[in-house]
């Protein structure tokens, strides 16, 4: 089937216009041609019809054919456009195939025509399918290109000699700089101070020999405008030539900062669990050494009469609770649960840690405290108050080897309502611990809060002393900052939220006259020898008979022989052989009424006192003193039991 041309043909003769038709009928080229004469026919028509081919005349009148073309190709530039003409001239000839042209025949040589018309009209076939082409290529290059300028990580194409050809957004983002600084320059121009880029480099160059790839699983780099190190997965493979010869790289990055925060996170929480794990038993052992002191201390006090020793007694008494305060806010810290609280005022914590400071810190610390008499309250936990001011004050210590300044202040404040402020409005208490140590460097800054991170040498920090402050300092509703420079010194700023109580409770006085024993029957089992001693002393001397026994099975045995006269027991809950949970059991299986008090130095993980829930049995939690010992086991022996 033969191709149908349609033609404009801009002639004045009619006879050649009619002879070119019939030559090109006669050489098989089926067409359809409108002829017109005038400039204003011609682009009439060719604006109101589709057009395969212009025929043009080069003489016309009072127009030709050279002023047709360039008005036509303002129009179009692809339509072929063939000169018919009896005499163009060589120049004239080679100025319109610079306008653009296609041909010229001369009307002398029309056996010339068709072949011209079908060169035409394969080349305008050939530049629509090239176009084609072109067309869809530039669409799945501005694809790729979409697809490379919104994936989110950083691509880079680099030739052998490691300059950057390509560079994405994400790149600008992650290196914070404008692709037109990376563009052409190589990692190293990028990187000068990054000691490791260079064996980066050599261990690229192997692509180009055969490896089929290198992976980087946590490649780093700093940030040009933040300073901030950014951790990269990066994967790096050869692009291939049309020899089948690498010759580029192409470098895919993904920023997995956060997801190694979050894995440090995870690790540290196991961490932290296995500390509290460790914790728990430490308290029980810890807490096995307090108890026989404090109780100790009150049999001692109950036959002293002389005032210098009943106050050594005191001070004793004080340093041995002191430390079953700090095991109990280990413990809290560990397990992460709530402790004792109440409206209190931190000057009298202030002015505590000052005495302390000023007994126990070197002499060449100079200090200064400022705490208004109208400092407002604050509801929370004394002793973790005083946790949080002696680890900030052990470390400006320790910040001021050679001596200087702390300062401690208090003040009532207000924070404002900000859009900028991540912290609450309302009425706060703010305390500055400041002093004019070595200060803290800024690019540590962002860690000092990590739970195990530490600046101080190996054996002299453990890194939990600012991530307990702020563990603290959260949990009661408040905010910490801290502003430090090298050389000069820190200050750190908390902010705890005041209440509305006018004045501070006061603890209930101590009842003095303890109900005496009316020759009950007690069987105390306990494996701490110091402390079985102890408990039996006291007891007896308050009108209780008392049996003893070391482990669970010597409490069975115990049990069985003297079970007819044993009013209660007394057991602590952690023992070896048997311990006081199976001995409960056991022992409530032959008399389920009978009354059992439990001790223990230790909590569960849930970090409630052991066995409470399980058995429903009080607990005394260790160290405990003489009179919640003697008041405890009165309230069981009273106890109705179901």
């Amino acid at each position: 089937m033969s191709t149908s041309y349609k033609i404009l043909h801009l002639e004045d003769s009619a006879i050649d216009a009619e002879l070119i038709s019939a030559m090109l009928t006669g050489n098989g080229i089926v067409h359809d041609t409108t002829v017109v004469n005038t400039r204003d026919d011609f682009f009439n028509f060719f604006r109101l019809n589709t057009y395969d081919l212009i025929l043009c005349d080069y003489n016309l009148p009072g127009y030709n054919g050279l002023q047709a073309l360039k008005e036509l190709r303002a129009l179009d530039q692809e339509i072929p456009y063939i000169f018919v003409s009896g005499n163009i001239g060589e120049d004239r000839a080679i100025e319109s195939l610079r306008t653009g042209a296609t041909d010229y025949v001369l009307k002398d040589r029309l056996a010339r025509l068709p072949s011209a018309i079908i060169r035409a009209m394969n080349e305008r076939a050939e530049r629509s399918e090239k176009r084609k082409i072109d067309e869809a290529l530039q669409s799945q290059n501005n694809f790729l290109n979409r697809i490379i300028e919104t994936i989110p990580v950083s691509l880079m194409v680099k030739d052998k000699e490691g300059k950057i050809l390509l560079a994405n957004a994400m790149t600008e983002m992650m290196c914070g700089i404008p692709s037109e600084q990376i563009i052409g320059k190589t990692e190293i121009e990028l990187n000068p101070n990054d000691k490791g880029i260079r064996q980066k480099i050599e261990d690229e160059q192997e692509l180009f020999s055969g490896t089929p790839s290198l992976v980087i699983p946590d490649d780093r780099f700093v940030h040009r405008i933040t300073g901030k190190v950014h951790h990269l997965l990066t994967v790096k493979v050869p692009l291939f030539d049309s020899n089948g010869k690498p010759y580029q790289i192409l470098s895919v990055s993904s920023d997995i900062t956060e997801q190694k925060k979050m894995e440090e996170n995870i690790l540290r929480a196991e961490r932290v669990h296995n500390i509290g794990a460790l914790a728990s038993g430490i308290a029980h052992d810890l807490n096995n050494v307090l108890a026989p002191i404090i109780l100790v201390i009150e049999i001692l006090r109950m036959r002293m009469t002389d005032e210098p020793t009943i106050k050594m007694l005191k001070m004793v008494e004080d340093t041995a609770k002191r430390g079953s305060g700090l095991i109990k806010q280990v413990l809290a810290f560990a397990r992460g649960t709530e402790t004792e609280r109440l409206v209190f005022q931190a000057k009298h914590i202030i002015l505590e840690v000052e005495k302390i400071m000023k007994q126990t810190f070197p002499k060449s610390i100079q200090y200064e405290i400022e705490v208004p008499n109208d400092i407002g309250t604050i509801y929370g936990d004394v002793t973790q108050m005083h946790q949080v001011l002696m680890n900030l004050c052990v470390n400006a210590r320790d910040a001021m080897p050679f001596g200087g300044k702390l300062i401690i202040k208090a003040e009532n404040g207000t924070i404002e309502p900000s859009a900028t402020s991540d912290k609450r409005s309302g009425r706060y208490v703010i305390i500055t611990v400041t002093d004019s140590g070595i200060g803290i460097p800024s690019e540590e800054m962002p860690k000092i809060f990590e739970p195990f991170f530490t600046t101080k040498e190996i054996g002299k920090g453990t890194g939990l002393g600012l991530s307990t402050v702020k563990s603290i300092v959260v949990s009661h509703q408040g905010y910490i900052d801290v502003d430090s420079k090298q050389e000069i010194g820190t200050t750190f700023t908390l902010y705890f939220p005041r209440t509305d109580s006018e004045h501070i409770p006061e603890k209930a006085s101590k009842k003095s006259g303890i109900s005496m024993g009316h020759g009950e029957t007690i069987l105390v089992v306990d494996d701490e020898s110091a402390m079985l001693e102890l408990i039996k002393s006291t007891l007896e001397s308050f009108g209780y008979i008392v049996l003893t026994a070391v482990d669970g099975s010597e409490a069975i045995v115990s049990y069985f022989q003297n079970k007819g006269s044993i009013s209660a027991i007394v057991t602590d809950m952690m023992m070896p052989v048997m311990d006081g949970v199976v001995l409960v059991q056991t022992i409530r299986k032959v008399n389920p009424t009978i009354k059992i008090l439990g001790m223990s130095g230790t909590t569960n993980v849930k970090g409630e006192l052991i066995s409470t829930e399980v058995l429903g049995i009080p607990i005394l939690p260790k160290p405990f003193t003489m009179e919640q010992l003697l008041t405890t086991l009165q309230k069981v022996l009273k106890t109705e039991t179901v």
